[in-house]
């Protein structure tokens, strides 16, 4: 079989199905020994419409596909229709298609990779990650940390895709385990009101009492970690024909880092050691209520 397990297209989202699709096509053409701008002037594609489709960026339709399959000599049914099935799921759209032109592509990517995985561990030493942020707290961060006020368009659905996240990861039939590692100053640093930060802080309290949220507080006393290079959060998935991701999050876009499984390896021990050092389970909970209690 051309995608290895048999596994239903329907039990993954559509970022995940063009991540599987994307590796399938990239191998069946190095497997070919034909470099992208061959296979793009056979199929006559622009070679940047053929790496956006192995980069995993775009859908492919069947009849792209079918040239495709043609140029690499892929003719066994089972193989072509089973590609085929991949090619129509990874055109589906999906719920945050209606917000694209709000946000950068970074971000886009980010809320698929997140979709899909059944393991999320994300680090953040500077604020709470946006999966744990109340919209009090959501509405301060953006106002501070932007050097332009947002339109309020912009705005608007800045906060409808933060509410939707939370709804699609915590809410779902099969929620990924989540595993929130927090430094010391992300619970102290004021954002917005002592009300917004009270609100945020027995947020947190809650989440960490959830069956599958894990929540790590790294305090000061810890010292310098590998965690202060910068905030990051790793996805895993079930499925082993889809690889893991890193995403590493800059001021200005989110960088999801795939195929280079030493980079990945690396922010594995970074999260392992985090998790070393950090306060867990009633520990954590415990620090975030001494927190909030001194709260003015």
């Amino acid at each position: 079989m051309a995608t290895g397990q048999e596994r239903p297209t329907g039990t993954r989202g559509r970022t995940t199905t063009r991540r599987l699709l994307r590796g399938v096509l990239r191998g069946l053409r190095q497997k070919k020994g034909m470099s992208v701008e061959e296979v793009a002037a056979e199929v006559e594609w622009s070679a940047s419409k053929l790496i956006r489709v192995e980069g995993g960026q775009v859908g492919l339709s069947v009849s792209d596909l079918n040239a495709l399959l043609q140029v690499y000599d892929v003719h066994e049914r089972t193989q072509v229709e089973e590609l085929r099935s991949l090619a129509r799921a990874s055109r589906q759209r999906a719920w945050w298609s209606e917000y694209q032109r709000y946000i950068p592509a970074g971000y886009v990517e980010f809320i698929g990779a997140e979709s899909d995985a059944a393991r999320i561990r994300h680090f953040h030493p500077i604020s709470v990650p946006g999966l744990l942020q109340r919209p009090a707290y959501a509405d301060a961060i953006i106002r501070g940390t932007s050097l332009d006020e947002p339109a309020p368009e912009v705005a608007r659905a800045r906060a409808e895709i933060r509410r939707k996240r939370q709804e699609r990861v915590f809410d779902r039939d099969d929620p990924p385990a989540v595993t929130m590692i927090l430094d010391e100053a992300v619970l102290r640093r004021p954002i917005g009101d002592a009300e917004t930060m009270r609100d945020e802080l027995d947020h947190l309290i809650n989440m960490a009492k959830q069956d599958k949220m894990t929540m790590v507080v790294v305090p000061f006393s810890a010292g310098a970690h590998p965690g202060l290079a910068g905030p990051f959060a790793l996805f895993e998935y079930d499925d082993p024909e889809v690889e893991d991701l890193v995403c590493l999050e800059t001021p200005h876009n989110d960088i999801l880092v795939r195929d280079k499984p030493d980079l990945l390896d690396q922010y594995r021990r970074a999260a392992d050691h985090l998790e070393e050092i950090g306060f867990t389970g009633d520990d954590a909970v415990r620090f975030v209520e001494q927190v909030r209690e001194g709260l003015a």
